[in-house]
């Protein structure tokens, strides 16, 4: 965890007089509570998002924007996804070079600030893996810039925090709210308050169930929740929260790229299909040699490919009563080819036709089978205490056990749709075949999709606690020079304790019996692969799959030569290392804020130092079969021990009433993990961030027009990354299957093995068996907002942002490695020309494994200094309403919101084998409006004033659907290729009524 310095709240602030015959909700002075009154349309005064303390945003100086009820009900958010991309300088993620193809998105809560992926997502201040929805939440913020001092482990960019409802003493309340789309989405939520004994206990019970759909067929979010909080005040001076919430939600939310196409290739070759097709037949894969095998297979470059593995185990979903068959020495449509590499991240697009069957682009490849569950039960309870006149106390825990369970019967990075070019299907001979014209496979030409069903399970367990201590000094009657008094001096001190226990499994579907001599079933080629051919008038997705029911048991048939049907016993195996590694955090601040000459200088600074603890448990792996156990056994490794400090300054100097100048620096530190580690099997260092913003604040009209404006610089040295597998060029390195393990494995086969001496191979390293490596990025830019109340029916919010992205740092370790074990022999013809390894490809030789890692190196370390791939500069968002409160449309509200983006970099033009960063290619322009009118009324019901609404939205109202680019390649020629497409959603319709009396 982080450490860190920051600004601080000016204690000694009265809370606002609540309105004659209100009771005030909170107590007078408390510094934890946020007073209700302190917002007004688009604007909210006071934050807690400071340093988790009360303060006004003026005195802070750092930039944050505070998320009012107002701007999310004219948003139309309900949970932090749909407000995202309206917060300056942030964006959905969308994948990076560590996670291309944006799985984080599904199984995380991350999103980007100023370039940067953040997960830093707390309630109360305290994280959580559980995405924020406004059912139970009151206010949501944003903090820009490193801020560990709130969010401990978190991003350079920044974080959100999420404020829980509480009870209130003002009055009983109750309400509802139903919500319909055009897409037959449903939502439903209830928020009651109930006075228990006056000015003593208040109970406040929310509850949500949400069906949320999509165009995408099969696409939901489902939500089942419960919120209860009890808020106690026993004294006068003595406030206690008492908070459980639990619920489930239920998901089948395919990425946002669209299904890679490997279908173009064979579809659109001159040659005859049976001139395209693998002729290869059972007994040549017996008794064969090596040369007649590779001839029958027919190979052609940029039409089809071979499989990777020898044993390629296949269990055809169209066809069971074929049973499990071994797919030896059989090839695949290939996916497109360009400029010397086959790219298998290009997405179908509107150019890709394939016969007799109906693709739409959005269609949703896993199809009904696939789904993210997650359970959860949240507690926390925190004691706001006032122990003397100006001395507060707090004292907070939160307990949090989350399960998640990931099925996927086609892995995300299957998401590929294939042509089978196979001539015979593996148990049939060519001189079975009375037309040898006709092929004896009835699926040849057929396009499939396929993937290794893989079940990922995690369940946390985080248990936080902090305590904190404030004291302010009255020092204005101190004046060393007349007018200029020594003013206030508040001091905060805390200590927060964290630990997170978590444990990972990702078992997936393999035979338990080994096909291969050694025994060996950790391997790949004991993979089951469920492949599902796309035929006329049957579904272009994988079918309803249950893993509990997924078992096959099949004998061995021994008419059939070559094991083309081997016996198999399948089951969801430990290929994989599972992960758990404990961590611990201790940390300790404390925190200055000075308020000087009548409040014309505010000088905030804070120090936090995190003692952190992580130990890696070593499962054991079975000597022949390579798989690992379960959950406790093996044994854990020693502990790693580290402690970081970390700062912030902030200055905030009031140069008039109506403007304002600010400062700020911080640092921040991230915990690698316990389980992190580089190609020379050594742990990542940590992620260490630093930042600092500069800026003017104007409030005008009596707060009625406020205007900010920010340049801010934040630097991220070590960020974990894996540009490694980045398929953009067509080359994965780190994979059992990857370029560096089949260099290793060629230098050994052909007597050089003393050559890489020293170096890890794929099997030494632990944690998941993956290794990674780190970049450093820098985002410079600025920030400009716009908060406009001119009158009390008027909203108007506009920011616009600027976010110049670039890598500083690439392969801090994988090009010492290259340098040492690859490059001295780069030149040496004699291990250039011998084939790597027969078994796996017959024909590429350690030369081209050499070339393609250091074409790898080059394409990552030729974007140092260039605009960061995916990123967009300019970010700008309107949003506004109106309200009409008098004459024959009173009761009326209309509004609506612009957001645009400009086209992002998305990849590099080659030139005879140069990148160019200095010209990318570019994506495409994003402009996205939507409308909505809301009417209101009130009646009597049950003898009480009873408020009722209705709205009608309109979500893209221009129907801007087409897909955009989010990679390319350079053709060949200077021209991009596109690679990954994002999926836009199309105009969709939206209805919401509510209640509340």
């Amino acid at each position: 965890m982080s450490l860190i310095f920051l600004p601080l709240p000016a204690f000694a602030q009265t809370a606002p007089t609540a309105p004659a015959g209100q009771e005030q909700e909170t107590i007078v002075l408390n510094p934890f509570v946020v007073t209700a009154d302190s917002t007004s349309g688009y604007y909210a005064s006071e934050t807690l998002s400071g340093t988790q303390l009360k303060s006004q945003i003026r005195d802070l100086a750092n930039p944050i924007t505070v998320l009012t009820e107002e701007f999310m009900r004219d948003i139309g958010a309900v949970n932090y996804q749909e407000a995202l991309e309206f917060l300056p300088s942030t964006r959905e993620f969308k994948g990076d070079a560590s996670d291309t193809e944006g799985v984080t998105n599904r199984t995380g809560t991350p999103y980007m600030v100023r370039g940067f992926r953040s997960t830093a997502l707390t309630n109360n201040f305290f994280t959580s893996r559980i995405k924020v929805d406004n059912y139970n939440t009151e206010t949501l913020t944003q903090s820009r810039g490193p801020n560990s001092l709130l969010f401990g482990l978190g991003s350079v960019g920044g974080g959100l925090d999420a404020t829980a409802k509480q009870g209130r003493f003002s009055t009983n309340s109750y309400g509802a709210e139903v919500r319909f789309d055009s897409e037959g989405s449903k939502r439903i939520s209830v928020d009651t308050n109930q006075i228990l004994i006056p000015k003593k206990l208040a109970v406040r019970f929310a509850a949500l169930s949400t069906d949320q759909r999509t165009p995408r067929d099969l696409q939901y979010a489902r939500r089942n929740s419960a919120y209860i909080n009890f808020t106690i005040q026993p004294f006068k001076n003595t406030t206690i929260n008492l908070n459980a919430e639990m619920g489930r939600l239920e998901e089948s939310v395919p990425r946002s790229y669209l299904a890679y196409d490997s279908v173009s290739a064979w579809l659109s070759s001159p040659l005859t299909p049976f001139n395209k097709a693998n002729r290869i037949d059972n007994l040549l894969v017996t008794s064969g040699s090596t040369t007649a095998r590779n001839a029958a297979r027919n190979l052609i470059t940029g039409v089809t490919q071979g499989f990777s593995t020898t044993n390629y185990l296949v269990y055809i979903m169209n066809a069971p009563e074929l049973g499990v068959q071994n797919f030896k020495w059989k090839s695949r449509g290939s996916e497109v080819r360009v400029n010397g590499n086959n790219q298998n991240q290009t997405s179908i697009s509107e150019l890709t036709v394939v016969p007799g069957v109906n693709f739409p682009l959005d269609t949703m490849v896993p199809g009904p089978s696939e789904h993210f569950d997650t359970l959860y039960d949240k507690y926390s309870a925190s004691l706001q205490q006032k122990l003397l006149e100006k001395t507060y106390l707090e004292v907070a825990g939160s307990y949090e056990d989350v399960f998640n369970e990931d099925w996927q019967p086609i892995t995300r990075g299957d998401y590929e749709v294939f042509i089978d070019p196979n001539y015979y299907l593996p148990t049939q001979l060519a001189s079975n075949n009375p037309d040898p014209t006709k092929p004896l496979n009835p699926y040849f030409g057929v396009p499939y999709v396929e993937g290794n069903a893989k079940l990922e399970r995690r369940d946390t367990v985080t248990k936080q606690f902090r305590a904190t201590l404030t004291h302010q000094f009255d020092l204005s009657g101190i004046e060393p020079i007349n007018g200029f008094d020594l003013g206030k001096f508040s001091v905060v001190a805390f200590h927060y304790y964290r630990s997170t226990d978590s444990y990972f499994s990702q078992p997936e579907e393999m035979t338990s019996t080994s096909q291969l001599t050694t025994g060996v079933v950790g391997d790949t080629q004991n993979q089951i692969r469920r492949r599902y051919y796309l035929l006329p008038g049957q579904p272009v997705h994988f079918p309803a799959l249950d893993y509990r029911t997924a078992t096959i048991n099949q004998t061995a048939n021994a008419s059939v030569p070559g094991g083309v049907i081997p016996a198999i016993s399948s089951g969801f195996l430990n290929r994989l290392n599972p992960v758990y590694a404990p961590e611990t955090t201790k940390s300790y601040a404390a925190i200055g804020q000075w308020e000087l000459f009548s409040r014309r200088l505010i000088l905030t600074g804070g120090i936090r130092q995190d003692d952190i603890s992580s130990k890696n448990f070593v499962f054991t792996q079975n000597p022949v079969t390579k798989l690992f156990s379960n959950r406790g056994e093996g044994a854990f490794s020693p502990a790693t021990e580290s402690s970081v400090k970390n700062y912030n300054f902030g200055a905030v100097v009031r140069v008039a009433k109506w403007l304002d100048v600010y400062a700020n620096t911080a640092t921040n530190t991230v915990g690698a993990g316990g389980t992190n580690y580089n190609i020379f099997n050594e742990r990542l260092p940590d992620q260490e961030g630093e930042g600092f913003d500069l800026g003017l604040r104007g409030f005008f009209w009596d707060d009625r027009v406020i205007l900010k404006l920010n340049y801010f610089s934040n630097e991220l040295l070590n960020r974990v990354s894996d540009p490694l597998r980045d398929g953009a060029i067509g080359i994965e390195m780190a994979r059992q299957n990857g370029y560096v393990e089949r260099y290793l494995e060629g230098m050994v086969l052909n007597g050089f093995g003393d050559k890489v001496a020293g170096s890890p191979r794929f099997a030494n390293y632990t944690g998941n068996q993956l290794w990674s490596d780190v970049e450093s990025d820098k985002t410079e830019g600025y920030e400009l907002e716009a908060t406009l109340n001119p009158t009390k029916q008027l909203r108007i919010l506009v920011n616009v942002s600027y976010n110049d992205s670039t890598l500083n740092a690439t392969y801090k370790f994988t090009r010492p490695w290259f340098d040492q074990y690859v490059k001295p022999y780069a030149t040496d013809a004699a291990i250039r020309a011998p084939i790597a390894n027969p078994t796996f490809n017959a024909t590429r030789t350690i030369g081209e494994y050499i070339d393609g890692m250091a074409r790898r190196l080059n394409y990552h370390e030729a974007q140092i200094g260039g605009s960061r791939i995916r990123g967009n500069n300019w970010i700008v968002n309107l949003v506004g309403s109106y309200a009409f409160d008098e004459g024959p449309l009173k009761g009326l509200r209309v509004g609506g919101d612009v957001r645009w983006r400009d086209a992002n970099t998305i990849g590099y033009p080659e030139v005879a084998g140069t990148f160019d960063t200095k010209n990318p290619f570019k994506g495409a322009e994003s402009f996205i409006t939507s409308a909505f009118a809301s009417y209101s009324w009130k009646t009597k019901l049950l003898d009480r004033n009873t408020n009722w609404s209705v709205s009608l939205r309109v979500r893209n109202i221009l129907d801007d659907s087409e897909t955009y680019p989010n990679s390319a390649v350079d053709y060949g020629n200077g021209v991009p290729h596109y690679l990954q497409r994002i999926y836009v959603q199309p105009r969709t319709y939206e209805l919401t009524a509510g209640m509340r009396f």
